[in-house]
């Protein structure tokens, strides 16, 4: 008899400590699966980080973590245009060494040329962009769009003058003696739309407390001896022509970095 309940004894006992193993075991994280109450972000720490990293920021990271100063270097910046000026959606043909004598860069425009973008094409496309030879002293009214009219054929495209844009200077660097340079209305914008400036868009590598700015219902740029008040005038490093309280502050225009003159 005292076999049997010392026998049984023994198997309640390990059955009781095989159970608290068991309930120990399953209190545990083992390093790969957290258990339920003990995920990382409950803790505020990622842990593919490590655990003296900070949590990245909710806003994407708009705001600076240290509350200093932010990161404004994928903003618009201001240019030098002494030797040519940027030309979006265009790459120069000739080797880099002409495009650098001629324009600056083979992504340029000298200072005779006008930059051509044209609108998009029946077929859903835009047609290649280019530059139209244009001298200095010949800019100004509607002359872009009649020269870009003119010598598309000779580029090997083609022009589409609705929603298109004609850029003739990025400042006065391209314009003759005496002239600025004016961003001026889309043509194609409605009766009350004007060209101006707002918070930058859709670059979340730019953080909010930059200020960034770009231009809106833009149709292109011209040379004039003044620009019209539904204008921007523009400035540059190479041409800070603003007066005043007046400051040559960086702004994105249609892909291109431009300077305006604003207080």
């Amino acid at each position: 008899m005292q076999q049997r309940n010392r026998r049984l004894a023994i198997f309640l006992g390990s059955s009781l400590l095989a159970m608290l193993g068991f309930l120990a075991a399953c209190s545990t994280d083992n390093g790969t699966t957290p258990l339920p109450g003990q995920t990382g972000t409950d803790s505020g720490r990622d842990s593919s980080k490590g655990d003296d990293e900070e949590p990245d920021d909710e806003d994407g990271g708009d705001t600076p973590k240290d509350g200093g100063t932010p990161d404004c270097a994928a903003g618009p910046k201001l240019r030098s245009n002494d030797k040519g000026f940027f030309c979006a959606f265009f790459t120069r043909d000739a080797s880099a060494a002409d495009a650098s004598a001629n324009a600056g860069g083979n992504r340029n425009c000298g200072h005779d040329e006008t930059c051509c973008n044209p609108g998009r094409g029946a077929d859903g496309e835009f047609p290649a962009s280019f530059c139209a030879a244009t001298p200095r002293n010949t800019k100004g009214g509607n002359n872009g769009q009649t020269e870009c009219a003119a010598q598309a054929t000779a580029n090997g495209t083609t022009w589409v003058a609705t929603n298109s844009t004609t850029w003739e200077c990025n400042d006065k660097n391209s314009c003759g003696a005496g002239e600025t340079c004016c961003l001026y209305t889309w043509a194609d914008a409605g009766p009350n739309d004007k060209v101006n400036l707002g918070p930058l868009q859709g670059n979340n590598d730019v953080p909010k407390e930059c200020n960034a700015l770009q231009s809106f219902k833009q149709g292109g740029t011209r040379c004039a001896t003044a620009c019209a008040t539904d204008e921007i005038q523009l400035c540059s490093l190479t041409d800070d022509n603003c007066s005043g309280n007046q400051k040559c502050t960086p702004f994105s225009g249609l892909f291109r970095d431009l300077g305006a003159c604003r207080q």
